[in-house]
């Protein structure tokens, strides 16, 4: 299960709490119905952005949503499939091309590098 940073109250109708990982480069948005989303790849200047910006739902409609590739972290559980889309924490996001018979996963990554990984060291995400 994925560990949360610490996550901080904002004033918003539709999101509760946001909080960053900044080793990882995760931003966590807490909805109101306590929802959780992780976001991959969100750089630290963004992050500076969200957290001065009035408007917290705006900025996600804008500048987040969309732009970065995200899970719902009840996601956890969605099936290793080949096309899913997965977050690996050395070569970031790729697309599953294949699954051995040993259990073993073959993934094809953004930068076009090609790993044969386990289900371990990989996250389902979302486009």
């Amino acid at each position: 299960m994925t560990s949360l940073p610490e996550l901080i109250d904002v004033e918003s109708s539709h999101i509760k709490q946001i909080g960053y990982d900044e080793e990882k480069e995760q931003l966590f948005i807490k909805f109101k119905q306590d929802k959780i989303y992780q976001y991959f790849n969100f750089p630290l200047d963004m992050w500076e952005r969200f957290l001065e910006e009035e408007s917290k739902g705006k900025f996600l409609s804008y500048y987040i949503k969309g732009k970065y590739e995200f899970r719902g972290l009840e996601d956890y559980d969605r099936p290793f499939e080949v096309g899913a889309r997965v977050y690996h924490e050395k070569y970031n996001t790729g697309t599953i091309t294949k699954i051995l018979e040993d259990g073993k996963i073959v993934v094809e990554f953004d930068n076009n590098k090609k790993v044969k990984t386990t289900k371990k060291k990989l996250v389902i995400i979302r486009s």
